[in-house]
């Protein structure tokens, strides 16, 4: 796993991020990825891609969320790996920007 430490994600707007993981063994055996920790409600992973999706209600509250992302492997004996991502969740400003006047 190569995650980064803490990734953004904006209030009320869908997110999704791909776990990066590789099987440094050959042949390339299946991962299979899991999360736990405090995972906020509504977040999922696809177990066999490693992609976080998650669409943050307008009403959660901002803060951070620490996952535990484990990813392991199909080889006998299998091998995981695991990493802590921390999500911080944080208003979009963007949505209270307004444009009032335009010149050309």
């Amino acid at each position: 796993l190569a995650t980064p430490e803490t990734v953004d994600v904006w209030l009320g707007r869908p997110w999704e991020f791909a776990v990066p993981a590789v099987d440094p063994d050959l042949p390339d055996d299946t991962l299979t990825y899991e999360v736990a920790g405090n995972v906020p409600e509504g977040l999922t992973i696809d177990s066999s891609t490693g992609v976080l999706t998650w669409s943050p209600p307008a009403e959660a509250d901002l803060g951070e969320f620490q996952l535990e992302v484990t990813v392991t492997d199909a080889g006998q004996p299998a091998e995981s790996d695991r990493r802590t991502l921390t999500l911080r969740l944080t208003d979009d400003n963007s949505l209270w920007v307004i444009l009032t006047e335009c010149c050309m």
